[in-house]
């Protein structure tokens, strides 16, 4: 035995060189034997070199990477082949083994799978010279091939023989291969050329961990590089550091920027064919490319699938040909020559299976990567909608949310909700042509094999798709109404969410629980419908194959008298169940596409929604574009251009969009007229009634710059050069010729004004920076209802104008329409060129992070400037208690600051912008009066007016108005007055005379607080200021007003002195950058300590069984019991069916061969016992039937009964056990969001504190959302593929028990695989989880304060923030989805491996007589169906597990602790109405903390509130006012000391009848959504004369029955179609009509004027108070002057309880420094109040 073989003349090379085959297949040995070992050691040497140690991802892709891996891997297949062809032909050869016939093939595969490797260590090197061996390879190997051809010629083998095929197709592939290496060599020019070109890695490599773009082929098809994330997963838990960041292919900036430009052509396209604008024609047209690829790779997945239905026919008529000796004797005889020829070859039924197992393979290989590509493209498709949502939502008007045409809810559900829809239709995009396509297919080869009956069947099948259509359909519009009654909850739920504080103190939890569960189970009504709608589409999948197929088996003895053989009964079944997949998913199809329908619609509203209005610089002003802003598709962070879409043409265009540093630089330089005036021509200018000289304008007091006076004082604003960049006004002037740029002094002064010589300096006019010329303005987008009427304004540059009025009169309106933010019916407003705007709003907007992230908001931290900052603002004092300064972090909506430090956080907001002009909407409201006199002298005029920024303050406090340069009066939402402070007292002396006293009143105040006199040293006001009072000091005459001097600067010494300003500035910031690192600043790295927001929890390991037994129970576990039963049957029904069919097949097949060979079969029966007991179920088969061969003829009608008897029962036992599930999930989920709902509306304040909303409502939006309409159904799902697998593994086994041994094994790896898998799919899914969060907790902070990012023209920094957050959850949902591909390609070819074993073992034992041949195919069918099945219990697993972690984070708040509600011991008169009956209030030794952890708010607190007693508590803010009164409601911890009320400890009374016993008037007004009458009354207790009442006691009871609808009026969501003061007014005229006996007003009069206040203090001393204890915190001392006492609070302690009149006569009191500091002196005679204006005045 040799080599060549053992023939004498197997050597012999007589005949020729090439007719001596084993010869050539010696020479063929060589190149492959020589590449193999020069590969091998090449790595081997660069592995164990230092080089090859390191980790190092330089990967590159060489031209044709694609390419040569697919010719590789098609080489690789071919050789397999050959090497089995060479073995059947040696073992055809019964005299010799001819190792020559395999040897050659098996070296051939090594010398191809070596130059794969190698040709991958090359890329991984970067290093291509190394190519040259596979250069030499190919040529020499296809060379050799040729040989190998010829020599097979010469010995009579020909195209009828398989090796000759083989060989061609290997000769190609050679030669393929050979020339994309000449192509390399060619572009590349690693070898034989001077210069090579070397390729770059990819740039972002070395950042990302998601490298599926940069990996080889091989492992992208089978997403081998994620393994070292899996086993890192599976060490530890993962963390997001542990994914790197996302890879600029992947980040929803480049993807936006796509969609968006599509959608804008999209738009201009609609208009111009006068139709609406499609979103799904738009990202249809964004993502068709990689979407095709994918059709392609679905095509070829299906196309494949047919393989397996088709080779099970031909195997078993090969078992039944080798039972039959005579027929395989016939075979055997014609072999001539032992070379195998095609026919043979293909005959063999182990050829056919494997066959089965590649295409198999190829099969799942293809549609894995299918899913792969639609899931990314969605993953893509979800993100750009995000971007798109949120990019609307900073240029939407505020009016459409404040109108009501959106709410927050459904903008939040358009960035959750809709947004996934899309991207689950991408998911499923393909089976809609799919389906039809494998149908179509199907019913081609049911006709080919069983005629007319099986295309009867088939069709059954088919017309069962319109009908899941129309269910389809039907479902689309139940979504619909499901979606909106969704929409209706999650704004409730965020209403509540952001309005709790209130709904606790009013004690309306329940009332507000009444409300969603109404909205619920609106919802819940529809819930229920649309899941039957899903049940019976999923059962009709699922029962229309089983149907068809008993159609065509009963019909077919009708109309053909051909019997059914087993071959065609089975390969029928095959393409039977094949079609059921498809019919199964067409439920997630039709569902995915009327989602997606209805979703496409929804978010067309927001994209199409009117934008703000704004005021850009004149040379954008002119062009009415519409402007989307986009990033450079270079630089994904940085704004390059934009898409301006003009409206006219309906083109869009491409304009380029400077820097921030550009913008900046520009803004504050050029020849575009800037904030400030231009410079005027005339040396003198007369301004009649004015007492402002040239020096008042320019703040340039005589004798400023030469006084003693320190450099830092003298140059306390920079220059442009240093730190103040954008801050002082340009001056430029106009030469006739054009405009030119100006050198600026620091002080304002263009330095192109002062020319050679002693140039005098000429008066500059003043010029204005706002003007409005005949506004209308509306709140309403359609009526154009208008607010404000006939509004002519000019606001002056640089100077302080004060806009007064009543509450509701327009002030915060005229605002607002500076702004942009209105609907501007008419008129124009006229800003100056490129100016910028800081905005203070009055309800302060903060941001959840650091204070100083708040303060800077997006500015670069300056040291000295911050500080400055800080102390103009007096917060230094508030950041001391701080627990990390001013890194502590703030809580959503600066919850754990208090109302004044919420206010002058925004003040110091504005303040260190480098705004030019300042609009501040009544902030000063909010502080106490000490704390306001401050921030007014130090942060307004001083940092702000003295350095010409402009200021338009809207307030109440007229002390202030002789500091403003102009003031406007509002009344009726028309200008009543504008013009210097001193000339309305020609327009109205009342008016005049009230503002006069009470600037006197100031007067006299400041005289003091200067001297110094009677306050106490450490009392005295530090920072006190002269700045501002020139108006009061300087006497006023005539002849200044008129002839204003002229100051004459000599040129050169203001140059001179520009210079040495510079110079000392130079030196004050060396110095101060010295005292900077001196000085030890608080670290930028956040303590633990200052965290507010406590991070989201994650459940780490298995979501436990306690999870999945409380969701069984909320859905009734005897329902689940009995699903799991039918489910049960059906399946055992089904086995027992396709057996009945398999017997009947078998006796068909046997009365066809004896009709065909006229002779009885050997053996008779399917099956003889052989005594082992193994064919027990065949056998009793036998025993227990019937033979239906009678005679000659053939009577099936036995078969056709049961048949179709079980397959009938089958199905209604499926349609019983699927709605039983989906109805008893909506029902489990009802009472999982009840049970949530109701345990988190008694949760304490302090987790609304320390969880941001976004992450709350989550939980009751996409959580609910997931249990609602997901979960149930993937139970479903899950509970059917693992019964069809188990159906599948238990009938192999029984069948042939063989087969275990091949499923044993495999069943241990399923096992390993996928408890490998699960531990880092878990954490990736919880991941996904967390990071959702912050998404939609910075979007709903964006919409809440989008004005003011409007203003200070931050979008940019939100939208960084908002993509970097997007990218942030992409990162583990793409993680995620990959790993799900890793497993379920590994599945797949477990499973191949599992349909190859069960091939193999069931032909094995058909061939020995052990089974009927039929049974081979029975086992082969339920093989395939385990194919699909055991992948999708791992995606569904997976998909149930997602669904059970929004079930573990629903239990999760529902088992949190909530407040105490009752307790134990209370008295039996703590439940009764009329208590409490006195009011008497007693603190005994109180310590109040929000938190166990935290300080102590209020310490050691003793003090007694008699009955009817009026008590007014004031300090400075931050002192504990609010939190000692909101001890009495129990909001606080109280953890130390007791509280009684009348007498009872209020720990003993039920919380609920606690705070319904007391009225409170909470600092923040909230309304709700709903009617007036709900805001007042949500219980519906009292009649409406009492409302009336309430109403009518706070002065608005005209107002709310001027409106159509009175108390049914409609409030808009957050109260916004009613100014702030006005929504105060309802809060206080909803306290007032509770009638209790203790009321506590928390600073509920700051946002209303002197009268509305006074008319409510009156209320409060009136009768109907009489008898009640009234606790009021007050801002103005003049508030609580009448009251019977006063508490002083500093600092958590109380310093001073005594009347009023007491403690102002001491001096020494904190009460006598805080009424006098702050200029709010107390007339015991008089209350000075503006008076009510008569609108109708000329």
């Amino acid at each position: 035995m040799a080599f060549c073989g053992s023939r004498s003349d197997a050597m012999s090379v007589k005949e020729g060189v090439l007719q001596n085959e084993c010869f050539v297949d010696v020479l063929n040995i060589i190149p492959h034997a020589t590449l193999s070992l020069i590969g091998i050691f090449i790595v081997t040497v660069w592995n164990h070199s230092i080089m090859g140690k390191l980790k190092a991802k330089t990967w590159v892709h060489f031209q044709g990477h694609n390419f040569r891996w697919i010719l590789n891997l098609m080489l690789l297949t071919i050789l397999i082949i050959e090497v089995a062809e060479g073995f059947i032909s040696d073992a055809n050869d019964p005299d010799t083994t001819n190792y020559h016939a395999f040897v050659p093939q098996c070296l051939a595969f090594l010398g191809s799978l070596v130059g794969i490797i190698y040709y991958h260590k090359v890329e991984i090197w970067n290093s291509p010279k190394f190519l040259l061996a596979l250069l030499f390879y190919w040529p020499t190997s296809f060379s050799l091939k040729f040989l190998k051809v010829f020599s097979m010629y010469k010995n009579d083998i020909t195209w009828l023989h398989l090796k000759m095929w083989l060989a061609w197709v290997v000769i190609a592939l050679y030669i393929a291969l050979f020339i994309v290496e000449l192509n390399l060599l060619r572009l590349q020019k690693y070898a034989f050329f001077s210069r090579s070109c070397r390729l770059k890695p990819p740039k972002d490599l070395e950042q990302t961990k998601y490298i599926q773009s940069y990996v080889n082929l091989l492992s992208k098809a089978v997403y081998w590089w994620i393994t070292d994330v899996l086993v890192l997963g599976y060490k530890r838990p993962l963390t997001l550091s542990d994914l790197g960041e996302l890879p600029k292919s992947e980040r929803a900036i480049k993807h936006y920027k796509k969609l968006q430009m599509i959608f804008e052509e999209e738009k201009a396209r609609a208009i111009q064919e006068k139709r609406a604008p499609s979103l799904t024609k738009s990202y249809l047209k964004a993502f068709w490319k990689l979407l095709l690829l994918a059709a392609l790779y679905r095509l070829l997945g299906d196309l494949l699938a047919f393989v397996g239905p088709i080779c099970i026919e031909h195997i078993v008529n090969y078992a039944y040909d080798v039972k039959e000796k005579e027929s395989f004797a016939n075979h055997t005889v014609k072999r001539t020559h032992p070379t195998v020829t095609v026919e043979q070859f293909f005959w063999n039924g182990y050829t056919l299976s494997v066959m089965l197992f590649l295409a198999s393979v190829l099969q799942n290989t293809f549609l894995q990567n299918h899913h792969f590509l639609v899931i990314r493209e969605g993953v893509r498709l979800r993100s750009a909608i995000q971007a798109m949502v949120y990019s609307k939502s900073l240029r939407m008007s505020s009016l459409v949310l404040s109108n009501g045409k959106l709410t927050v809810g459904q903008i939040m559900n358009n960035m959750s909700v809709d947004s996934t829809f899309l991207m689950y239709f991408f998911f499923f995009v393909h089976y809609i042509w799919a389906v039809p396509v494998q149908v179509t297919i199907a019913l081609g080869i049911l006709y080919w094999k069983l005629g007319i009956s099986a295309v009867i069947g088939g069709l059954f099948v088919v017309v069962c798709a319109p009908v899941m259509y129309f269910l389809g359909v039907c479902m689309s519009k139940m979504q619909k109404k499901v979606l909106v009654q969704s929409d209706k909850r999650v704004k409730k739920v965020n209403e509540l969410i952001q309005g709790i504080r209130a709904v606790k103190l009013l004690a309306w939890e329940e009332a507000f629980i009444q409300s969603v569960e109404h909205t619920r189970s609106d919802e819940i009504r529809y819930l229920i419908p649309h899941a039957c709608l899903k049940g019976l589409m999923g059962v009709i999948g699922m029962a229309a194959p089983v149907i068809g197929a008993m159609l065509t088996f009963v019909i077919h003895p009708t109309l053909s008298e051909e019997p059914l053989t087993a071959g065609v009964a089975l390969t029928i079944l095959a393409l039977f169940n094949l079609l059921s997949g498809p019919l199964q998913l067409l439920t997630l199809v039709s569902a995915a596409v009327a989602n997606a329908s209805v979703s496409s619609r929804r978010l067309m509203p927001i994209l199409l929604a009117q934008e703000i209005s704004r005021h850009p610089s004149a040379s954008m002003a002119s062009r009415r574009f519409t402007t989307i802003v986009i990033p450079d598709p270079t630089s994904e962070d940085k704004f390059d251009t934009m898409i301006s879409v003009d409206p006219e043409s309906g083109s869009p265009e491409t304009i380029p969009l400077r820097s921030h540093q550009g913008d900046d630089d520009s803004c504050r330089s050029g020849s575009i007229i800037s904030f400030s005036s231009a410079s005027a021509t005339h040396r003198t200018h007369s301004r009649q009634n004015s007492g402002d000289s040239l020096l008042d304008v320019f703040e340039l007091k005589p004798g400023s710059l030469n006084r003693n006076a320190t450099s830092s004082e003298l140059l306390d604003v920079k220059p442009l050069t240093l730190m103040r960049k954008s801050s002082a006004p340009v001056l430029s002037s106009y030469d006739g010729q054009g405009e030119y740029k100006r050198r600026r002094h620091h002080s304002g002064v263009s330095m192109g004004d002062f020319e050679e010589g002693n140039m005098d300096l000429a008066f500059f006019e003043l010029r204005n920076s706002i003007e409005i010329v005949n506004g209308n303005f509306s709140w309403y987008l359609e009526t154009k209802e208008l607010a404000l009427k006939d509004i002519n304004v000019k606001i002056p540059m640089g100077k302080l104008t004060m806009i007064v009025g009543q509450v509701g009169m327009g002030k915060s309106s005229l605002l607002v329409a500076m702004l942009g933010e209105m609907v501007k019916v008419s008129g124009r407003v006229e800003w100056a060129s490129n100016v910028g705007v800081a905005y203070v709003s009055q309800t302060p907007w903060l941001l959840n992070t650091s204070l100083r992230e708040n303060i800077l908001f997006g500015a670069p931290y300056v040291w000295r400037k911050y500080k400055k900052v800080i102390a103009a603002c007096a917060l230094q004092p508030d950041l001391d208690q701080l627990p990390n300064s001013d890194l502590t972090e703030i809580g959503e909506k600066g919850i754990n600051l208090s109302g004044g430090q919420k206010q002058r956080v925004a003040i110091a907001r504005a303040l260190y912008s480098t705004a030019d002009t300042v609009l501040m909407d009544d902030p000063l409201s909010a502080l106490d009066s000490h704390t306001g006199r401050h921030v007014f002298e130090e942060a307004i005029m001083k940092r702000m007016v003295k350095r010409r920024r402009t200021v338009i303050l809207v307030s109440h406090h007229v002390q202030y108005l002789p500091h403003a340069s102009q003031v406007v009066v509002m009344v009726d939402g028309t200008v009543y007055y504008q013009g210097k402070v001193g000339e309305v007292k020609k327009f109205d002396p009342d008016l005049y005379e009230s503002w006069r006293k009470t600037i006197k009143d100031a007067r006299a105040a400041e005289h003091k607080a200067e001297t110094g006199e009677h306050l106490p040293l450490e009392r005295k006001h530090s920072g006190s200021s002269a700045v501002g009072h020139d108006l009061l000091s300087r006497p006023v005459s005539v002849q200044s007003q008129l002839n204003v001097p002229v100051v004459t600067i000599n040129a050169r010494k203001m140059s001179q002195m520009s210079h040495m300003s510079v110079m000392t500035e130079a030196s004050n910031e060396e110095q101060a950058d010295q005292e900077e690192e001196e000085e030890k600043d608080p670290p930028d790295v956040t303590d633990e300590k200052g965290h507010m927001i406590k991070q989201e929890h994650k459940e780490t390991g298995a979501v436990a069984m306690s999870v999945y037994f409380r969701y069984f129970k909320a859905c009734s576990i005897p329902l689940c019991i009995v699903s799991i039963i039918f489910q049960i049957i059906y399946h055992a029904l089904l086995v027992f069916a396709n057996f009945v069919l398999a017997k009947w097949s078998t006796e068909s097949e046997k009365y066809v061969r004896m009709s065909r060979d006229g002779s009885t079969a050997s053996g008779g029966l399917p099956y003889v016992a052989n005594g082992n007991g193994s064919g027990s179920v065949v056998v009793s088969w036998n025993i227990t039937t019937p033979s239906p061969v009678q005679g000659e003829s053939l009577d099936p009608s036995y078969y056709v009964i049961i048949y179709s008897t079980v397959c009938s029962t089958s199905v209604i036992a499926a349609f019983l056990a699927t709605f039983i599930v989906l109805v008893s999930g909506t029902y489990g989920g009802k009472v999982l969001y009840i049970n949530m709902l109701r345990n988190v509306i008694h949760l304490p304040m302090r987790f609304f504190d320390t969880n941001p909303s976004g992450r709350i409502l989550n939980r009751f939006s996409a959580d609910i959302t997931a249990i609602d309409q997901k979960l149930a159904s993937f139970i479903e799902n899950l509970l059917r593929c693992v019964l069809y697998c188990l159906s599948a593994v238990i009938l192999n086994c029984v069948v042939t028990p063989w087969f275990l041994m091949a499923a044993a094994p495999l069943a241990i790896i399923y096992y390993l695989l996928q408890r490998f898998f699960r531990s880092t799919s878990r954490e990736l899914q919880r991941l996904d989880s967390v990071t959702k969060s912050p998404i939609f907790s910075h979007y709903s902070e964006t919409l809440s304060g989008l004005i003011t990012i409007r203003a200070f023209r931050a979008e940019r920094e939100f939208w960084r923030r908002a993509m970097q957050a997007i990218d942030t959850n992409v990162t583990p949902f793409l993680f995620l989805h990959t790993a799900n591909r890793w497993l379920g390609i590994r599945l797949d070819y477990m499973s191949c491996l599992l349909v190859f074993a069960s091939a193999t073992a069931s032909l094995s034992a058909g061939i020995t007589h052990y089974i009927e041949p039929a049974f081979i195919g029975l086992c082969i069918t339920y093989a395939l169906m385990v194919s699909g099945q055991l992948n999708w219990i791992v995606r569904i697993s997976t998909e149930v597990e997602m669904a059970m972690n929004a079930v573990e984070r629903v239990l999760e708040y529902t088992d949190i602790p909530p407040e105490t509600t009752d307790t134990d011991g209370e008295k039996p008169d703590v439940y009764d109405d009329s208590w409490p009956s006195k009011g008497k209030v007693v603190f005994r030794h109180v310590t109040l903390t929000y938190d166990e952890e935290l300080d102590p708010v209020l310490s050691n607190a003793s003090f007694i509130i008699n009955p009817g007693e009026k008590v007014g508590v004031c300090g400075r803010t931050g002192s504990g006012k609010s939190s000692t009164v909101l001890a009495l409601f129990r909001i606080l911890t109280i953890s130390g000391g007791e509280i009684l009320i009348d007498d009872t400890d209020i720990s003993r009374v039920p919380l609920h009848h606690l705070r319904s016993r007391l009225s409170i008037i909470p600092q923040d007004p909230m309304l709700f959504s709903g009617t007036l009458r709900f805001n007042l009354d949500p219980d519906n207790k009292w009649t409406d004369d009492r409302l009336w009442q309430g109403l009518e006691s706070v002065q608005m009871k005209d107002t709310i029955q001027a409106l159509p609808e009175k108390l049914e009026t409609e409030v808009t969501e957050g109260g916004s179609n009613f100014s702030v003061g006005q929504r105060q007014l309802l809060c206080m005229a909803r306290a007032l009509a509770r009638n209790s006996r203790i009321v506590i007003l928390d600073e509920a009069t700051a946002s209303i004027d002197h009268t509305t206040e006074g008319a409510v203090q009156d209320i409060v001393s009136s009768n109907n108070f009489q008898g009640r204890t009234v606790i009021t915190i007050a801002h103005r001392i003049s508030t609580i002057k009448n009251y019977d006492r006063v508490m002083v609070l500093d600092s958590g302690f109380m310093l001073e309880f005594a009347p009023p009149s007491e403690l102002l006569a001491d001096p020494h009191s904190l009460f006598y420094s805080l009424a006098h500091s702050g200029g709010d002196i107390i007339d015991t005679a008089t209350n000075h109040r503006m008076p009510v204006i008569n609108s109708h005045k000329e």
